[in-house]
């Protein structure tokens, strides 16, 4: 199993669309990075330990806002 394999979908689509060259995939795999990145916000706000919560929370923030400067540029 590689390190990739381990790593929450969010990731693994919010570096797909970090890694994107092609312009016309681009939005697609922004969006679809977007909808499973607030998806499993909603799961971590259903979960009340916050041990580890915090890390990924701030991972997340700077993934979304990684993805908006990308939404931007293609723009």
């Amino acid at each position: 199993m590689t390190q990739e394999e381990n790593l929450p979908e969010w990731k693994k689509l919010y570096r797909a669309a970090l890694l994107e060259t092609d312009a016309n995939r681009l939005m697609d795999q922004i969006l679809t990075a977007e909808r499973v990145i607030y998806s499993r916000l909603h799961e971590l706000s259903q979960n009340q330990d916050s041990s580890s919560k915090t890390s990924e929370l701030q991972e997340i923030d700077d993934a979304l806002r990684n993805l908006r400067v990308l939404m931007g540029n293609k723009t």
